[in-house]
């Protein structure tokens, strides 16, 4: 059977044609469709949104304009974006009294100034510049830009009510001669302290100065101190006998009291008695060496106090 080409043009046409053209409801419905899309372009422009004012800290702005060196204007609107844009500004502050919004002004991050708030809240102060570093989250760099415009206000000692006492003059005592009570009566020395003194020093003969009697067992550097402005001493000039002590001790012959006397450590001295009294007389100085801690240094240190007959 034959098809005519003008019966298949004119049925594209019917097709195109029901395609292009809309029922009635079809045609409001669009026009509706095309009205919402438009009020929804125009609203924005009806309703203009208004950013709220950034409350600034007058006395930071004060300060930014009169000492900052880094004037810059930190607050400004994108006309692009339309949203905030807050620069850091570089001021002077002291970080124990400057206000949160100032912390916001230098740049930092609301979590890093509300762990410095709560950090001052439970009483924490910033006593040097570096103290930004012990922030916790506060990144070094961050710390490094802020710390050469700290300027930390000295706090103000206040004086404490003193209550006054009578203060009685100091008893001086003399090592060499002080009794049981005189010992006892000095501040940090009791019973037991007061007669090792007494012992070490009936050991000895005789204390030949003050600096000796810190040889005695527990008497400490701090308690020697704090006894020190009460104690004197007199030099051992009456008997020959100690004038002698004062001098050369020999190896061979000394005990341990005129070995400490001539100025040679206890714990040597004991040594020094006790490998004569084990092996005999020393035939030469250098024998001492054989005595275990005395090296070539304690050899030297103590070999001009010491002599051998």
């Amino acid at each position: 059977m034959f098809v005519s080409p003008f019966n298949n043009l004119k049925g594209m046409k019917n097709s195109i044609k029901e395609w292009l053209f809309f029922s009635k409801k079809e045609r409001l419905g669009i026009i509706a469709l095309i009205v919402i899309m438009t009020i929804f372009l125009l609203l924005p422009t009806m309703f203009e949104t208004k950013l709220p004012p950034i409350l600034v800290d007058s006395t930071i702005i004060v300060n930014s304009v009169n000492t900052a060196p880094e004037k810059v204007i930190s607050i400004g609107v994108s006309n692009e974006s339309g949203t905030v844009v807050i620069k850091p500004i570089l001021f002077y502050f002291d970080p124990n009294i400057i206000s949160e919004k100032g912390w916001v002004q230098l740049g930092l991050k609301q979590k890093t100034i509300n762990t410095i708030i709560n950090y001052r809240n439970k009483g924490g102060q910033f006593r040097v510049a570096d103290d930004l570093k012990k922030i916790w989250g506060m990144a070094p760099e961050e710390a490094d830009r802020l710390i050469p415009y700290v300027q930390i206000k000295q706090f103000e000692v206040k004086p404490k009510n003193f209550v006054f006492k009578t203060v009685l003059p100091k008893k001086i005592i003399d090592i060499n001669e002080a009794s049981l009570s005189d010992w006892e009566s000095l501040p940090g020395i009791g019973p037991v302290l007061a007669n090792r003194i007494i012992r070490y020093r009936d050991k000895l003969g005789g204390f030949n100065s003050l600096e000796q009697l810190k040889k005695t067992y527990g008497i400490t550097d701090s308690v020697f101190h704090l006894i020190l402005p009460n104690l004197t001493v007199k030099e051992l000039v009456n008997e020959p006998t100690k004038k002698a002590e004062l001098g050369l001790a020999d190896i061979n012959k000394a005990d341990e009291a005129n070995l400490i006397k001539a100025g040679i450590p206890e714990t040597i001295a004991k040594a020094i008695v006790l490998y004569r009294k084990q092996y005999g007389n020393y035939q030469q100085m250098s024998d001492l060496k054989k005595i275990v801690f005395i090296n070539e240094a304690v050899f030297q240190q103590i070999i001009p106090k010491l002599k051998l007959e």
